[in-house]
Order: C-alpha cells, then structure tokens, then sequence
C-alpha cells in the first residue's frame, strides 16, 4: 500500500512536467521545420529566378510551401505542411496576411512574423526584408531590419 502512495505522489508530480516537456518538443518540432521550408524557399527563389510564395492558414494550422493559388506557376510544387502534426493544439498566429512571397534575388516583398504557441510556450520566427529567416529573441542595437519588438510583443 506505501508503494502506491508513492507511486501515486510520484506521478502527480511528474505529468505536469511531462506535459510541458511535450508542449516545448512541439514548439520547437514545428519552429524547425518552418524555419527549414522558409530556407528551402528563398534558395529556390534564387535558383530558379521565380517567385516562391508561403502562405499561412492560421484556421487549419497548416502553411503552403510554394503556393500556386493564382494558378501562373507551372514549376510550383504547391506543399501543404500540417502543423497539427507536430501537436493538435498548436496554434499559428502570424502577420503576414498574404504570406511571404521570396523574390528571385532572394529578398521578400512582405516582411513578417510568425507565432507557434502551445499551451503556455510558444516562438516567433521571423523574415526580415532581405528574406533572412530566424528565431526571434531580441533585436541588436544596430539591427534595422527588425522591429524593437520580442516574441511576446509579437500579436
């Protein structure tokens, strides 16, 4: 009966750790491959000389990679990415309404931010104009491309 007593305290004490360990492994799960098809995108861009659009569906937690909406790219690829996978509660916040569209010298047409938040943990990424792709933790002094804003400023 004392074994499970403590097997009882025990296990009170390590789901909530547990649970947040999972809500970080999502956030970061999903920040990576983001990041990773925002890359992939910009150096396809440049390599084909094209536009490369990634659209953002915060409703359904998912982004297309190479985006052929209008219909005019007969080279787009047109990959849906569900974010869901990484968890079902992780949601997707962004400010780029349009999506961000990579030009063929590499650079972006719109700017913008991405939020990934599950429960209380969450990340920023970021696409400055010049179409550079990063984690958001604080802007440098000298960094002009980036708003003097952090992750939690961010929507």
């Amino acid at each position: 009966m004392v074994v499970i007593a403590i097997l009882g305290i025990l296990t009170a004490v390590a789901v909530p750790e547990l649970k947040s360990q999972m809500e970080h492994a999502a956030v970061n799960n999903a920040t990576v491959s983001l990041l990773a098809k925002l890359k992939q995108a910009r150096s396809l861009a440049v390599a084909d000389t094209r536009d490369v659009v990634v659209t953002f569906d915060t409703i359904n937690q998912t982004f297309t990679y190479d985006d052929n909406n209008a219909g005019v790219c007969a080279m787009c690829s047109n990959t849906q990415i569900e974010l869901s996978q990484y968890s079902p509660s992780l949601a997707v916040t962004t400010n780029a309404n349009l999506g961000i569209t990579f030009k063929s010298r590499g650079s972006v047409s719109n700017a913008g931010t991405v939020k990934l938040k599950v429960g209380n943990y969450y990340k920023c990424v970021r696409i400055n104009m010049i179409g550079r792709a990063y984690v958001l933790d604080k802007p440098s002094a000298g960094d002009m491309s980036a708003p003097a804003v952090t992750c939690r400023d961010f929507l």
